[in-house]
């Protein structure tokens, strides 16, 4: 079958059994009018080599509506320039069992800004190995709603250079994916974000958390927060942070002290 001498409205008519039939140098042949054609069903028929045949150009005209019901293994196939073609309205719609599809090569293949478009419930399924494998700018385009939706496996899984990655936008962690943070991450931490921790974030602080913040981390922590903290943790404290607080910090820290 001569694929170019197909019109849109021939290609729309094709049944999954006869497009599953392509060969390769068919779906390569596709022209993009042809490609942005293909319906759900029709995308779903293709194989992974299939797939993988696909033009850049044809993957960037696909509809949401069909790319979202890409299967996982469907998503795999893709090669990294034909993840870099996918724009970021099809990330938007991506749903989150295909997104666990890609492999850590391909995420690494994606614009900061197809990232920032992606669903809490889509980062919610991405894997440890994936979120390891996020570069840091890539990390640092992620909004505070998405951060707020990271899951403890997540954000344990995020390197120290990561975690700094963040920004500010630390304050959106939730409470669960505070106490994820391992020591080495907490001790990481910037002074900048360690003064956007919010009251709720450092009272669920473990004692091996505390012992690890940086001595100018723990003078960046405001007085509010400071007051918050329970005997057990400021027991945590080592000398070498009671040494660096303020008469004001260490005046909350008695009072809080007495009143635990």
């Amino acid at each position: 079958m001569a694929v170019a001498s197909l019109s849109t409205s021939d290609v729309s008519a094709l049944g999954t059994s006869q497009i599953a039939v392509f060969s390769t140098a068919q779906i390569q042949a596709l022209t993009s009018a042809q490609a942005q054609i293909l319906g759900t069903e029709q995308l779903l028929a293709l194989s992974t080599k299939q797939i993988a045949a696909l033009e850049t150009r044809d993957l960037a005209v696909l509809l949401t509506d069909g790319f979202q019901v890409l299967s996982s293994l469907q998503m795999a196939a893709l090669g990294t320039a034909q993840v870099g073609a996918l724009t970021t309205a099809h990330f938007a719609a991506l749903s989150a069992s295909s997104l666990a599809g890609l492999s850590t090569r391909q995420l690494q293949y994606l614009e900061t800004q197809d990232l920032a478009a992606l669903s809490t419930s889509s980062m919610q399924a991405l894997s440890t190995s994936q979120w390891a494998a996020m570069g840091t700018l890539q990390v640092f385009a992620l909004s505070s709603v998405q951060i707020a939706a990271l899951n403890s496996a997540a954000v344990a899984a995020l390197n120290t250079s990561q975690l700094v990655a963040l920004g500010s936008d630390l304050s959106a962690l939730s409470t669960v994916g505070v106490q994820a943070l391992t020591t080495s991450q907490i001790h990481a931490l910037s002074t900048s974000q360690a003064d956007v921790l919010g009251t709720a974030q450092i009272a669920v602080l473990g004692t091996a958390q505390i012992a690890a913040l940086a001595t100018g981390s723990v003078l960046a922590i405001g007085a509010d927060a400071l007051g918050i903290l329970s005997s057990t943790q400021v027991d945590a404290l080592n000398t070498a942070q009671v040494a660096g607080l303020t008469t004001a910090q260490t005046t909350v820290l008695s009072a809080a002290q007495v009143l635990a």
